[in-house]
């Protein structure tokens, strides 16, 4: 519930006066050349769907936690390591943060400079081995975790030798992910690369959130300022086209950077874009008063799930009902990329009046799905699954589609899952060996308590 209500106050709530703020900086290849402008009843009618889509989303949740506690066995118990239920241990964490870090490296090489040339070509995309379209899909959700498992390590540490390799870990997994998040142009994800773990450090009680909000801010700053240098001067491409990291290609990115006005209006831009989840539902709304949108009673549902089954079950290749296509497909928005959220969705199904109905079948999916992979991860060679949770919370939290947050999810992170578990499996070996040499010392593993940090 924390991660759904963020989600409404992020693209729907407060932080939705920011496109209102800055009228000359909104997206203009979003909501501004795409999403006709909206009346203020339309808003307000899209703000009282946003409303209800939360108290749905609740309902859903709660009906979901009434069923599993009347199953005595559905709720994870604490776990007896000391770790947090919802993260792995310390073996499973490092092994884990170690082995997405070298899928990293492999898929930036191999893709990160090509991104954009590849996502905007479905037929490359098309034209990949079965493996390297896992390889690439499934990439996406886990770019911004392995500091945050290097983090997990450290919290589940029980000897000091244990802290310091997370520490090291941390240190050189978070410098490999910035380089490696500038080179895939990606801000979003290279910003959660420091707010995770602080955000792990201050709820386990390592930090003082009044203490860490001061550098989160610096660091956030620095980091965006970065990779959008990165992103500006191209640096994924001329990496790609084969340039050198030479003195005066390191000059031609500093330069890029150097126009602190250009830095400012994209940061706004991007805020704006981000945050802008009002203005298509407002959009929409005002095509249904205007009566050439109708509700159209689940098919847009229906369509991303169908979009979202493998190619040779699909009946069509491209399906113009769901989300992404589907106001402009029957004549509203103009083609093209725009903010595409859950309650886009709801709305285009039900109307901005009665979205509660759908969104507490929404809530009690999405919590059942979730605590899915809570219970499996509770087995300690299944621990990675909870890596898997992790990944699709930061989903929900952008929160694309239904189909996005389920059948989409699994599809795409299939691969990766089998890839995790096998990690798991190696973390759950060193963890018994680990255990029966302390036995054979004569220490039993029970007997190592946490590190204190106060």
């Amino acid at each position: 519930m924390p991660i759904l209500a963020l989600h409404v106050a992020l693209y729907y709530g407060v932080f939705n006066i920011v496109p209102a703020l800055f009228i000359d900086w909104r997206p203009q290849y979003g909501t501004i050349n795409r999403v006709p402008e909206a009346p203020i009843s339309a808003y307000l009618a899209a703000t009282w769907a946003a409303a209800s889509l939360l108290v749905g989303l609740a309902l859903g949740c709660r009906l979901a936690n009434g069923f599993l506690q009347k199953r005595p066995n559905a709720l994870p118990a604490q776990p007896r390591d000391g770790r947090l239920a919802w993260l792995p241990g310390y073996q499973t964490s490092l092994a884990v943060a170690l082995g997405l870090a070298g899928v990293m490296l492999f898929t930036t090489l191999r893709y990160g400079t090509q991104y954009y040339l590849m996502f905007s070509n479905e037929d490359q995309l098309a034209a990949l081995p079965f493996w390297e379209q896992l390889l690439f899909h499934g990439i996406f959700p886990f770019l911004p975790l392995p500091p945050l498992l290097a983090a997990a390590a450290i919290v589940a540490a029980r000897t000091r030798l244990q802290h310091r390799c997370g520490v090291a870990a941390l240190i050189v997994i978070t410098a490999f992910d910035i380089a490696a998040l500038s080179v895939w142009e990606m801000r979003g994800p290279a910003i959660l690369v420091f707010f995770l773990p602080m955000a792990l450090f201050v709820y386990t009680g390592r930090m003082r959130w009044h203490k860490m909000l001061l550098p989160a801010v610096v660091l956030g700053t620095l980091v965006y300022a970065v990779v959008t240098v990165a992103r500006l001067s191209n640096l994924g491409e001329q990496l790609g086209q084969g340039t050198s990291l030479t003195l005066s290609t390191a000059g031609e990115v500093l330069g890029a950077g150097a126009d602190t006005d250009v830095l400012l209006e994209k940061s706004v831009t991007d805020i704006s874009y981000r945050t802008s989840g009002l203005e298509p539902v407002a959009g929409i709304v005002h095509g249904q008063e205007a009566g050439i949108l109708r509700p159209m009673g689940g098919r847009v549902v229906l369509a991303g799930f169908i979009q979202a089954l493998p190619a040779a079950l699909r009946p069509a290749l491209a399906l113009p009902d769901r989300i992404k296509t589907a106001p402009s497909h029957y004549g509203w928005f103009i083609p093209g990329d725009y903010v595409t959220t859950l309650l886009s969705e709801l709305v285009m199904d039900a109307g901005p009046w009665l979205v509660v109905l759908p969104a507490i079948g929404v809530g009690l999916l999405l919590a059942l799905f979730d605590h899915a992979l809570l219970m499996l991860g509770q087995r300690p060679a299944l621990q990675p699954l909870l890596v898997v949770r992790l990944a699709w919370l930061l989903m929900v939290l952008n929160a694309g589609s239904i189909a996005d947050l389920t059948l989409m999810f699994v599809k795409g992170t299939i691969g990766y899952s089998l890839l995790l578990v096998v990690f798991g499996i190696a973390g759950s070996v060193v963890r018994k060996l680990a255990g029966a040499k302390a036995i054979r010392d004569g220490l039993s593993p029970s007997t190592l308590t946490p590190l204190s940090y106060d």
